[in-house]
C-alpha cells in the first residue's frame, strides 16, 4: 500500500508540473485580407505556414503592455535559455503571448496561479522571420 501511495504522489507532482507549462501551437493558419481594395492590384496569399517565433510574458493583461524582460539569459553552444521569475506576492496575474511569423496574430492566455518561473530555450541556427526558433518552453 505504501508503494502505491508514493507512486500516486509522484504521478500527481509530475502532472501538476506539466499542467503549469502552456504550449503555444507551433503554427497557426490565418485568413488575412486587405481592409480596402487597391486598384490595379491582385491579392496573392503566401502558402508558407505562420510558425511560432516569439514568446513574451506580461504582468497583467497584455493590453496593458507591461511586458517583462528575462531575469537571466545564458548561452550554451547554439542555444540561449532565457528565464523569467515571477514574484509570489503579486496580486496581478502573469500572461504569456505567442507570436507567429508573417502575421500580426498573437495567442494570449494567463499562466496558472502559482507559476513561479518560465524558461524558454531558443535555437539560433534555425530562424523564422529573423528570430531564433523556440525549441522549448518550461514553466513551474
Amino acid at each position: 500500500m505504501r508503494r502505491i501511495l508514493i507512486v500516486a504522489g509522484f504521478a500527481s507532482l509530475v502532472a501538476g508540473e506539466a499542467a503549469a507549462t502552456p504550449q503555444c501551437p507551433s503554427e497557426v493558419e490565418v485568413a488575412q485580407q486587405l481592409t480596402v481594395s487597391l486598384p490595379d492590384w491582385t491579392v496573392l496569399r503566401d502558402p508558407v505556414p505562420h510558425r511560432l517565433n516569439r514568446l513574451a510574458f506580461f504582468d497583467g493583461p497584455p493590453e496593458e503592455q507591461a511586458s517583462l524582460t528575462p531575469d537571466i539569459s545564458r548561452k550554451v553552444k547554439d542555444r540561449t535559455v532565457s528565464t523569467w521569475r515571477f514574484g509570489a506576492a503579486s496580486d496581478r496575474r502573469i500572461w504569456i503571448t505567442c507570436g507567429y511569423a508573417g502575421t500580426s496574430v498573437w495567442l494570449v492566455r494567463e499562466l496558472q496561479p502559482g507559476t513561479r518561473r518560465c524558461s524558454v530555450t531558443y535555437y539560433s541556427r534555425v530562424r523564422f522571420a529573423g528570430m531564433p526558433s523556440i525549441e522549448k518552453l518550461d514553466c513551474e
